[in-house]
């Protein structure tokens, strides 16, 4: 009896179901996230943050929390001065950027609400808290300045040498926008309002750090979005070569943009593990989070466009103003300018001008979320 012959068929993805690798573990309950982890001799940190979005930084009178059974240590921007230092914002192509670097502790003002001014470092976290409950701020309140209008009308500046409190201004042209303009059989304006949010992952942020003082070694376990830009950093912020350190990054339970630049607290806490030569654990909590993690968005844009009598677009005429937070991270810069180069879409628009302004309020930094700007676009 003859065989009949099967010629195999290639196989077509499209259209097909794909069984899923990553799953099992989620499903399972065994995925590893930073505050699994549990190692040794681990001591936890607790910061403590400012309760008001601007004033003068009198004192942090530490002494009553030093003495809570089970403190290690309390650290104030003193005892970090020359040890830690910001990151500073790099300058995109054809912009000013203000020098506003996120301090890693609070020196001479606090600048918005959650701004962390002290650690506590203890054997547990509930001695870490209890200690951090007694420390008390001596702060002088300021006028704080929540919008973009009351930053370009404030007496005072958020940010000394920094005039106006504008932290970014950035301006480009293409054609000749002006005669458009006056040629157009119709203009259409529009003002915009995108209002700043909190990305709110499910797993806050968080870090554990490790140092081993025989090969000058750090590990830091963080929640992040990629290893290289943390280790990159940390180098800067701890002033040690980016060979010495290594970044692990488990499981994450969601990120949304808003884990792309090491926060001040992952620093402070890779510090006090290589001081104490412990195990240094932080996650923050959900008040914490929504407090002090960046944001996004937090645009007010004005618009227009000149059209022919067949609704053709001649031109595009705009202005945005970005409220940019109390400080600058490594992209806060970046997202408004974004925006501001993808306002033309895909459409053929034979001339645009667009300027952006960024402003310094009394508010969380901002950053990318979800798009990064071209949302905003």
């Amino acid at each position: 009896m003859a065989t009949e012959q099967v010629t195999p068929q290639p196989r077509r993805w499209i259209g097909q179901p794909l069984r899923r690798r990553e799953d099992p573990k989620f499903l399972r309950g065994a995925a590893t996230y930073v505050d699994d982890l549990v190692l040794p001799r681990m001591a936890h940190v607790v910061f403590v943050r400012s309760p008001i979005a601007h004033g003068v930084l009198r004192a942090v009178h530490t002494e009553p929390a030093r003495g809570v059974p089970g403190v290690l240590t309390v650290l104030t921007e003193q005892d970090t001065a020359g040890r830690l230092q910001p990151v500073i914002a790099p300058t995109p192509e054809g912009a000013e950027v203000a020098r506003a670097p996120h301090s890693l502790l609070a020196a001479d003002k606090v600048r918005y609400v959650g701004e962390p001014v002290a650690a506590v470092l203890a054997e547990t976290r509930a001695a870490a808290e209890d200690a951090a409950s007694l420390i008390d701020l001596d702060i002088d309140p300021l006028s704080a300045v929540t919008t973009t209008q009351q930053a370009r009308e404030a007496a005072v500046l958020l940010h000394d040498g920094v005039p106006g409190n504008v932290l970014l201004q950035w301006a480009h042209k293409e054609g000749d926008v002006d005669a458009a303009f006056a040629a157009a059989a119709h203009v259409a304006r529009q003002q915009f309002h995108i209002p700043r949010l909190a990305p709110a992952a499910i797993e806050a942020r968080g870090a554990v750090a490790v140092y081993d003082p025989g090969t000058d070694g750090l590990t830091v376990w963080c929640s992040m979005q990629d290893p290289h830009r943390p280790r990159a950093q940390l180098s800067r912020m701890l002033g040690k070569p980016d060979d010495r350190i290594r970044v692990i990054i488990p499981d994450v339970g969601g990120a949304f943009g808003s884990k792309g630049h090491v926060p001040p607290e992952t620093a402070v806490t890779a510090l006090l593990a290589i001081d104490t030569r412990r195990p240094v654990k932080w996650v923050e909590d959900r008040r914490e989070n929504i407090a002090a993690t960046y944001q996004g968005r937090g645009l007010d844009v004005e618009m227009a466009l000149a059209l022919d009598r067949d609704g053709r677009i001649l031109a595009l005429r705009a202005r945005i103003v970005a409220d940019l937070g109390a400080y600058l991270y490594p992209a806060t810069a970046q997202v408004p300018l974004t925006t501001s180069m993808l306002l033309t879409g895909t459409y053929a628009i034979p001339a645009a001008s667009v300027e952006t302004l960024g402003m310094a309020t009394n508010k969380v930094p901002t950053g990318p979320y979800r798009g990064a700007g071209r949302p905003e676009a």
